[in-house]
């Protein structure tokens, strides 16, 4: 039972510490970040006290992973990366649920990465899980082999016992106080059915207040009580509204747009068409008349050399027939010159 007692106090002790030192680097986070232009000092959370129990889960978390065997990968350095990967995806697991009780149970968004690349419902997204991942080696490579001893050590006293029921204490009514803020503010985003964006309205009655010249208290900068809670609300729901109508004008705006450029393409790609169908029928006519032309010529090419070889051989054949024709009367005349000699040389011998 002791040792049941004592392992309860370690895991306590070890989401007071993760709550607070999680609040510390969203205080500095949000304090450095781009978004806030004015460089002011943030009180993180929707509690008004210095923690964030988001975070305290995740090192209560990130404490049971640590012990978690994955010696079946024998090479050292993807062991390690497993195990930190591990640890990221159930961080990113109880981010996720966390907001999402707020978002459905609510209607309150404690934060928003709807600007990150991949996010999911604006709740997680690749980016803080990849930040997640970093935060456990720290922790595992750092905070880890020092603690360990130290926790346990002071479970067994009982002054340690005191330390974390006084801060469970205070806990338990800063909880109570919050919770009945968030009350209030689900029952007007249900009646106006908006979705309350937590850091934005926290940032708006900020400022209202102090135009108002009322003095803020950090620790407890959003409170029922005030005047200023429920005008707040109702300008919160206003700007809502005046952004919900810009961006309906912004959509429809960009569908037009989108349309127009689609029936400016549409009928550009269809002139483009004829004018390209007109060029092919002025090519193919072209290209028709250039062949019957060529066929022509060739046939007259072809007619002309015809023409010109039937001459030739009637040239050939008439010239054969020439010289034929007087090679044989030359024969005849020789041949009557020598019959005609004959007869007078007969005729001398007979005288």
């Amino acid at each position: 039972m002791k040792v049941n007692l004592n392992a309860l106090l370690v895991l306590a002790f070890l989401f007071f510490c993760g709550s607070l030192a999680g609040w510390f680097l969203e205080f500095f986070y949000r304090r450095f970040k781009k978004a806030n232009v004015e460089k002011k000092w943030v009180n993180p959370g929707f509690l008004q006290g210095p923690y964030i129990p988001l975070y305290g889960f995740s090192l209560v978390m990130l404490f049971l992973m640590a012990g978690i065997p994955v010696g079946f990968i024998h090479n050292d350095i993807a062991r390690k990366l497993v195990l930190f990967a591990c640890m990221a995806v159930a961080i990113t697991l109880v981010e996720y649920i966390a907001g999402l009780i707020f978002i459905k149970g609510m209607n309150i968004k404690l934060w928003d990465y709807s600007d990150c690349w991949g996010n999911i419902q604006g709740i997680i997204c690749p980016l803080f899980s990849f930040y997640w991942m970093l935060l456990s080696a720290l922790y595992y490579f750092v905070i880890h082999p020092k603690i360990v001893n130290s926790i346990y050590w002071l479970a067994n006293h009982q002054t340690f016992s005191f330390f974390v029921g006084f801060f469970y204490g205070v806990f338990a009514i800063d909880l109570a106080v919050s919770l009945n803020i968030l009350v209030k503010i689900r029952q007007f985003a249900r009646e106006n059915q908006i979705q309350v964006r937590y850091e934005e309205f926290k940032d708006s009655v900020i400022r209202k207040n102090e135009n108002l010249m009322i003095r803020m208290r950090f620790m407890f900068p959003v409170r029922p009580s005030l005047s200023s809670f429920s005008q707040a609300l109702k300008e919160y729901f206003e700007r809502e509204n005046k952004t919900s109508v810009l961006q309906n004008i912004i959509d429809g705006t960009i569908d037009g747009t989108k349309a127009v450029a689609e029936t400016v393409v549409g009928g550009t790609k269809a002139v483009a068409g004829g004018v390209i169908e007109g060029t092919k029928a002025v090519a193919g006519g072209v290209v028709g008349g250039t062949k019957a032309v060529a066929g022509g010529v060739i046939e007259g090419t072809k007619a002309v050399a015809e023409g010109v070889l039937e001459g030739t051989k009637a040239v050939a054949e008439g010239v054969t027939k020439a010289v034929s024709s007087g090679f044989s009367e030359e024969k005849e005349n020789h041949t009557d010159e020598e019959a005609s000699a004959e007869a007078d040389a007969e005729s001398d011998k007979e005288n």
